[in-house]
């Protein structure tokens, strides 16, 4: 974890103003992301599955990295990454997975949880598919470690 304040100074970098339609085709309707000069994507779309679909893609454009430990500290794969002074984190985050009714779960924080997280997380992974064709859109910090 020593690299992180570099790893953190290279993301700040990478924040732009920008515009673009994002073209997708699990996309229902054309949906316009805006990036303003501090980083913030502001996204216009025509229906709430678009609308979260993007935030997710757009999302996992930005923190692709930190999506990818958040996914390891969940799924107690850290020390995998990280070595062995990771183990008792994993040991843990392994004794303690979620075993609910996830439907439920989502649901529980809004009416159409389930829909939002399922398009959410399908904008992640078309991002991922993305990375996947060109490996250069992967943030440096995979090539890193």
């Amino acid at each position: 974890m020593k690299y992180l304040p570099c790893l953190l100074l290279l993301f700040a970098i990478g924040c732009k103003n920008s515009k673009n339609t994002l073209n997708v085709a699990e996309l229902q309707q054309p949906v316009e992301i805006l990036r303003d000069s501090a980083g913030v994507n502001h996204i216009y779309a025509q229906n709430e599955h678009d609308l979260f679909f993007a935030q997710g893609y757009a999302a996992a454009k930005d923190r692709l990295f930190q999506f990818e430990i958040w996914r390891r500290q969940a799924t107690g794969t850290v020390a995998e990454l990280l070595g062995e002074a990771e183990v008792k984190r994993d040991i843990g985050a392994r004794l303690f997975k979620f075993r609910g009714d996830l439907k439920k779960e989502f649901n529980h924080y809004h009416p159409h949880g389930e829909a939002i997280i399922t398009a959410f997380t399908k904008g992640i992974n078309a991002y991922i598919r993305e990375t996947e064709k060109n490996p250069d859109l992967l943030p440096i910090e995979f090539k890193l470690l």
